[in-house]
């Protein structure tokens, strides 16, 4: 797992270095047009991992790569492993780097006049906590999302693999509706006071150990669809 781990890390430093450069322009526009420091890192990340991982599935599909590595000494479980691993590491240093974005727009942002600054961009105690938690939340939402995503990119490949995704989503969420309407369950009233008895951050904890606990499953899906793809 250690070598695929690096061979992606390898294969999409250059172009996930390009995307970082792109992401501080549209980081400083969205902060500008929404006025708000938490859309702009949400942004980054969002951009680092969906970009990232699409990225890597396709180059997985140019020159017969995905069918020679696996002429190499790498099983498909150490394959698909490696793959969860590599995204969720790529989904980590997004998170740290739009963090370092943030602190650094804040601090080129305190060196001008107050009066010139928009309220995105302003040095205060409500900007210097949304740029953690931004990061992270959107990190473990886009966690969640390549959770879905990539069960069907393991198993048809990134083309008719996103072609897919759009449809298993409303599936999802419809069949959500109407079993939620079927039972007669609120889900707004069953919910509401449990979280809002934890509390912002025991919320935001729930959150990642689900987005998490549905990453892992994902994989453990994906290696049972990816044994089964012909290459």
């Amino acid at each position: 797992m250690k070598a695929m781990i690096a061979s992606d890390l390898i294969t999409a430093r250059k172009a996930l270095l390009q995307m970082f450069g792109i992401c501080i322009f549209v980081s400083i526009f969205m902060i500008w047009g929404t006025d708000s420091m938490a859309a702009g890192i949400a942004a980054t990340v969002a951009m680092m991992v969906m970009l990232g991982m699409l990225n890597l599935a396709g180059y997985d599909e140019m020159n017969g790569w995905q069918a020679f590595r696996l002429t190499l000494p790498i099983s498909r479980s150490q394959v698909v492993w490696g793959r969860y691993a590599s995204i969720a590491l790529v989904g980590i240093a997004s998170a740290i780097a739009a963090i370092a974005l943030g602190f650094a727009i804040l601090l080129v942002a305190a060196a001008l006049p107050a009066d010139t600054v928009p309220q995105g961009f302003a040095w205060n105690a409500e900007n210097a906590e949304a740029v953690p938690a931004a990061a992270f939340l959107s990190l473990f939402v886009l966690l969640a999302a390549a959770a879905l995503s990539l069960p069907l990119i393991m198993r048809f490949g990134v083309t008719k693999g996103t072609r897919w995704l759009p449809v298993v989503i409303v599936m999802v969420m419809a069949a959500g509706i109407v079993l939620s309407r079927y039972l007669g369950i609120d889900i707004e009233e069953v919910l509401g006071g449990p979280l809002a008895a934890l509390g912002p951050w025991g919320v935001g904890a729930l959150g990642a150990l689900l987005a998490v606990a549905l990453y892992v499953a994902s994989a453990a899906l994906s290696v049972r669809l990816y044994r089964k793809r012909e290459l």
